[in-house]
């Protein structure tokens, strides 16, 4: 996990070249957002069933 809440500038300029503003602000939510959870399943320690399970174990 990065150790600061900024994008370094060149990363920045990259994805200005692709991206909208808004389109930024989105794409840093999402990210966070599965951070969050990924986090919050390890505290957990919730187990996958399934075809999910498949893929956690290929990790």
């Amino acid at each position: 996990m990065a150790d600061s809440n900024a994008i370094p500038g060149p990363l920045a300029e990259q994805l200005h070249e692709h991206f909208t503003d808004p389109e930024i602000v989105e794409l840093s939510f999402l990210i966070g957002y599965i951070n969050m959870l990924n986090l919050f399943n390890n505290l957990l320690e919730v187990r996958y069933h399934g075809d999910y399970a498949i893929l956690a174990a290929a990790s």
